[in-house]
């Protein structure tokens, strides 16, 4: 099986989507011109074309994971992620998978993504997220919560 079957690369999956939405505000600001140059129908074919890019975009799959280290956690953190889900207006079709085990373990076998974003605690260090991202292979976001908000509140 092919490693990078079933994601896009970087080419379609930030590139072509980043450059069709500035070529969309371009058009709508400059629609008149695009008109009087491609014609009424070459106009329509091409906004047809875009937004048939944009729906595919999407409505692609969306994937929500952690690690939990007991089924009670596990329980509650399906849950928050759920509820996280509707409160960000994500997509009807985004999979919540909380696993158990060792993070450090369930990495290596979780599902690939475009783009990973961890939660970062607060001994982390520059060299775990390198390990951690030369493991799994693909783009990674660290993020780090100062806890002097919520993001649901």
């Amino acid at each position: 099986m092919e490693k990078n079957q079933g994601r896009f690369g970087t080419f379609e999956g930030v590139f072509t989507p980043t450059v069709l939405t500035i070529i969309g505000v371009m058009m709508y600001l400059r629609l008149g011109w695009v008109v009087g140059n491609a014609g009424f129908g070459g106009a329509l074919l091409i906004i047809m074309l875009a937004k048939v890019v944009t729906l595919t975009t999407g409505i692609s799959i969306a994937s929500m994971a952690t690690v939990e280290s007991n089924d009670t956690d596990r329980q509650r953190t399906e849950e928050i992620l759920r509820e996280l889900i509707d409160l960000a207006r994500m997509p009807f079709k985004t999979e919540v998978q909380v696993f158990l085990g060792d993070f450090k373990e369930i990495v290596t076998t979780a599902p690939k993504a475009d783009v990973n974003i961890f939660g970062a605690s607060r001994d982390l260090n520059a060299a775990q997220m390198h390990t951690i991202a030369d493991t799994i292979n693909t783009t990674c976001l660290f993020v780090k919560d100062s806890g002097e908000e919520s993001v649901l509140a």
